[in-house]
């Protein structure tokens, strides 16, 4: 079996071509910068006096900011719909913003006629051409899966996506209680970002007459699944501190979970981490706690027999640092040897799990 798997996050972008041949510390991987870097540094550099934006729904982040940053200083933005859809969901709030929403027809015809006064941005979270060409220079193209992780809060228009984000976690774990239950295959209409990658990929890999099933899953629940491998002690508490979101859970059995949060990493200090995964170990830890707080939420399942009752407890993420000095007795999550690899590695169990399912 081999898998590619690429999670795409805020700061890098990290590849892992899965052979279950080989040794773990064996398998080919890549940490590049994200792509959301990549343009931010691109539509940074530009000097003309116009950017068009085409491709498909990405990440924002600091490729949102970089374009606010080009229209503030007097540029014109055009960007198609699909492509808006990295910023905000709601296009009517990009019009406010000064964005000039097109269609892909126009983008066309504006690129046609003003190529040597405007700067081309493709908005995608995967370079599969990229990718692809480098695997097929070192005679590793071929995969039977292709799993990506990105982030999704889902769309509902005029509800909060911080509400809309957990009420979907939630909703998920109450119908299966599983970790691979957030693995999609496609995913739901209502994460844009998702199916617009699903859609994109499906569309490269039928270009290149590639057979591989393609799954989609969110980069938290990614890097948790990725943290658990190869260990065997449960009940689990897992956390991911990543450069935007938190997110902590308690896994028992293999991948059912017994309580969950997730927070803004930059509204949590060491001394919350701790109140907030005692209280979840507790069983006690409401949603509207972590809501109040600004973060997104809580599912406290059952008691999993307080801090003391869990076996074993796993760092991962950028900001893992947060958590220094604590007095849970934790250990850094280092799945095939690299700490870089919790998300990809995540993807690659997940996808078994669901094709032995």
């Amino acid at each position: 079996m081999r898998i590619l798997a690429i999670d795409i996050g805020a700061g890098t972008q990290d590849i892992l071509l899965y052979d279950s041949r080989r040794r773990e510390e064996n398998n080919l991987k890549l940490i590049l910068p994200s792509p959301v870097q990549i343009l931010a540094s691109k539509i940074r550099k530009c000097r003309k006096e116009s950017i068009l934006v085409k491709g498909t729904t990405m990440g924002g982040g600091v490729f949102a900011l970089a374009l606010l940053e080009k229209i503030k200083e007097g540029k014109k933005v055009f960007i198609t719909e699909k492509a808006a859809r990295s910023i905000r969901d709601d296009i009517d709030e990009l019009k406010n913003f000064g964005f000039r929403i097109i269609s892909s027809e126009e983008a066309e015809e504006i690129e046609k006629k003003r190529s040597n006064d405007i700067c081309v941005i493709e908005a995608k979270d995967v370079d599969f051409d990229y990718i692809f060409n480098f695997l097929k220079k070192i005679n590793e193209e071929s995969f039977d899966f292709i799993g990506i992780a990105v982030q999704d809060h889902g769309f509902e228009k005029g509800k909060s996506d911080r509400i809309t984000r957990f009420s979907k976690i939630k909703e998920m774990l109450e119908k299966e209680n599983s970790l691979s239950s957030f693995l999609f295959s496609p995913p739901p209409q209502i994460f844009t970002r998702m199916r617009a990658n699903y859609e994109y990929l499906k569309e490269k890999l039928e270009e290149k007459k590639i057979d591989a099933r393609v799954f989609i899953v969110d980069t938290k629940i990614a890097a948790i699944a990725g943290a658990l491998h190869g260990v065997k002690e449960r009940p689990c508490m897992v956390f991911d501190i990543g450069n935007a979101h938190t997110m902590c859970a308690i896994v028992k059995n293999k991948f059912s979970i017994a309580g969950i949060f997730e927070h803004h990493t930059a509204l949590l200090s060491r001394e919350k981490i701790e109140k907030f995964a005692t209280k979840l170990a507790l069983g006690r830890l409401s949603n509207e706690e972590i809501y109040s707080d600004d973060g997104h939420g809580a599912y406290s399942i059952e008691n999993a027999g307080g801090i003391t009752g869990i076996k074993k407890i796993l760092v991962t993420g950028p900001k893992r640092e947060l958590i220094k000095g604590a007095s849970l007795n934790f250990s850094y999550a280092m799945p095939f040897g690299d700490i870089m690899l919790s998300g990809a590695v995540g993807i690659v169990d997940l996808i078994k799990e669901k094709c032995q399912e």
